[in-house]
């Protein structure tokens, strides 16, 4: 679990985790791709967020049901405005 959050919360390859702290690149690699298979990710991520209902941790005002998000040509992450896009602005 370390080695697949180090990746995520680097941007590192699977190949570059250092497995003297974190085993195998592979190994880490193989149970993301596996949990993800199997909908665990989701899974953990709605106990959690049901925990974090419970504690009043969550503020429910500011949160977002969607967001709308494409790579450009050149790498740069462009948000799309998921607003009603007839809506003029002054």
């Amino acid at each position: 679990m370390n080695g697949i959050l180090y990746v995520l919360s680097t941007g590192c390859r699977w190949e570059d985790i250092p497995p003297e702290r974190y085993g195998s690149g592979k190994t880490c690699w193989y149970r993301f791709t596996s949990w993800h298979r199997e909908g665990r990710w989701a899974a953990m991520a709605g106990i959690l967020l049901m925990e974090l209902n419970r504690r009043r941790k969550i503020n429910w005002q500011n949160a977002y049901l969607d967001a709308s998000v494409r790579q450009n040509k050149k790498g740069v992450t462009i948000r799309l405005d998921t607003r009603d896009s007839r809506r003029k602005t002054a």
